[in-house]
């Protein structure tokens, strides 16, 4: 992706189909629109790639929403045809986990790219003046963070 331009980054949300929350955070993705008019990589014919780093998956397409539904459709049918090999659900997660969580070279450059991304948008907000003055409260907090059941104790106090 040479010649690409991060023209989107964000997160895909995975949850069941009953809408329980998954094991999985949400997945950083990269939407690149390709400057030479499509080279990809996939023969040159797709204006843009959505990628999910953390999978290491991507999905082309000719627009923006293509490339994006196309690695939401690659996502869902990868943790499926994963889970569909398990028969012991711990198993799967920890080999879903395994995939998510490694370190390659490619996934180290996808992240800073993101990163980027990231503060360059933020930078954008705060020149545009559509940022609002950030103050934290507790409430806010909590439901972030994951209880200490060993401690026997409210994630709250463990703020403290």
């Amino acid at each position: 992706m040479d010649h690409a331009i991060v023209e989107a980054h964000g997160k895909l949300n995975v949850s069941s189909k009953d809408g329980m929350q998954t094991m999985l955070s949400d997945l950083n993705v990269l939407v690149f629109r390709h400057s030479d008019g499509g080279d990809s990589g996939y023969g040159g014919i797709y204006t843009h790639t959505a990628a999910c780093i953390q999978l290491e998956l991507d999905a082309s397409g000719n627009s923006f929403e293509e490339a994006v539904e196309g690695l939401k459709r690659c996502v869902n049918l990868y943790i499926n045809a994963m889970a569909d090999e398990y028969d012991v659900a711990e198993e799967f997660a920890q080999d879903l986990l395994g995939a998510v969580y490694s370190r390659s070279k490619q996934k180290e450059e996808l992240f800073r790219l993101y990163e980027r991304a990231e503060r360059d948008s933020l930078r954008d907000m705060v020149r545009k003046n559509k940022m609002q003055t950030p103050k934290t409260d507790i409430f806010n907090i909590i439901p972030f963070l994951n209880r200490n059941e060993a401690a026997g104790m409210p994630a709250a106090a463990m703020v403290n």
